[in-house]
């Protein structure tokens, strides 16, 4: 059913349209001040490390290759996530989108048997942003909707309509729901992926030393 609802949705968001668009700079600017300032300047920081990390990941010098690459990944491993970085970079991720509370602007996290659970923060700043910019920019169209009313979408579903309209890489809001959206989920399913194999490593190792 939830696929269903993503697919419907889909329909809406990413509509067909050109590379740049007469509102985009508006867009843009009310995006910006509904995050505030505080909030932008973070949301620059975390990008530029999720720019550096995708160009590192992906052996490119080409930052829109890079994400392309990311999408792509997203469509081909439609089920598991887990990008091939170090733990210490993991880390070194999640704090920054914990820097001047930018996550929880985005993200809800909810501990359930040790277990970081994420939802959409339907009341944050983030979505209500997105909601303002729904008729003023056209790659970011709907996106407020496939969020608040399809909850949890599959990203290959959503990766692959990115690509298929081939939407501009490079668009700041389009590069800003990949970053804080797309980006984190993967990079929290990394960190789980991490913990629960590193458990499994460790229960092993206990099970063997009790041989």
């Amino acid at each position: 059913m939830k696929k269903f609802y993503t697919i419907i949705i889909l329909c809406i968001f990413i509509t067909s349209c050109n590379n740049r668009f007469k509102n985009d700079r508006e867009a843009i600017q009310v995006f910006k001040d509904t995050m505030g300032n505080e909030l932008v300047q973070t949301l620059d920081v975390i990008s530029k490390n999720v720019d550096s990390v995708l160009v590192e990941t992906y052996k490119t010098k080409n930052v829109d290759v890079a994400y392309l690459k990311f999408l792509e990944y997203l469509i081909s491993s439609p089920t598991e996530y887990s990008l091939q970085i170090t733990n210490e970079k993991v880390t070194e991720l999640l704090n920054k989108f914990e820097l001047n509370s930018y996550r929880q602007e985005v993200w809800n996290i909810e501990k359930v048997n040790k277990i970081d659970v994420l939802s959409t923060n339907l009341t944050g700043k983030f979505l209500n942003a997105m909601q303002k910019i729904d008729t003023l920019d056209c790659q970011a169209k709907g996106y407020f909707d496939t969020r608040s009313i399809a909850g949890m979408p599959s990203y290959s579903l959503m990766a692959k309509h990115i690509i298929d309209k081939n939407l501009d890489l490079d668009n700041y809001l389009i590069k800003t729901i990949i970053v804080s959206d797309f980006f984190y989920f993967v990079l929290q399913s990394t960190n789980y992926n991490r913990i629960t194999k590193g458990e499994t490593i460790e229960k092993k190792i206990k099970e063997n030393l009790k041989k």
